[in-house]
């Protein structure tokens, strides 16, 4: 059985602290960034400072990268534009 939450970290400039927090032997904390320049500067910033947790956080174009051909883009860019403006 495995058990799987997620949390909206509203913005990128706390990923590291919920990642450093989450990253213990009874859970463990995972991150997707947006691949725009707040996801890179976080990502970089998490790879310099905090190199055990490079395993557990990636930008979207890592795990995409040949699905769009944009250099920027967020996650919202991968639902169906009636969803985001649905919700937004």
């Amino acid at each position: 059985y495995l058990n799987i939450g997620t949390v909206n970290s509203k913005g990128c400039g706390d990923i590291p602290k919920y990642l450093s927090f989450l990253n213990d032997k009874y859970a463990k904390g995972f991150a997707i960034l947006d691949s725009d320049e707040a996801g890179r500067k976080i990502y970089d910033k998490i790879v310099k400072s905090y190199p055990d947790l490079k395993g557990n956080a990636w930008l979207l174009e890592h795990i995409i990268k040949d699905k769009i051909k944009k250099y920027n883009f967020e996650l919202e860019d991968l639902l169906p534009s009636n969803l985001v403006i649905e919700f937004a």
